[in-house]
């Protein structure tokens, strides 16, 4: 292995972040999307997370909750590009929503 001083730091990365209530679960069970998702941000925790969008490439959300919320997952509240929205879906359904990976 080469020296530390050799070594390049990799732009790569994965960043996770994940709301949850107390009882473990990111949101209550629904069926459609007339029932609206708990919001778990503050107005400066949702600048805050608008300020990290900036930073990434993508954002990946499960297919339930695509389908469900409909996310924009832009930047919208912090200025700089927007992130590429994907869908995770392991039953393979076809999607309109967002580019999905399988």
């Amino acid at each position: 292995m080469p020296p530390s001083s050799q070594l390049r730091p990799s732009s790569d990365r994965c960043d996770l972040e994940v709301g949850s209530e107390l009882d473990g679960f990111i949101d209550r069970a629904r069926r459609d999307s007339a029932q609206p998702p708990i919001l778990f941000s503050t107005p400066q925790h949702q600048r805050e997370v608008h300020r990290e969008r900036m930073q990434h490439d993508a954002i990946l959300v499960g297919y339930k909750t695509a389908l469900l919320d409909d996310p924009q997952l832009t930047n919208r509240l912090w200025y700089g590009s927007s992130p590429i929205r994907l869908v995770l879906d392991p039953r393979l359904r076809p999607s309109s929503i967002a580019p999905t990976l399988y």
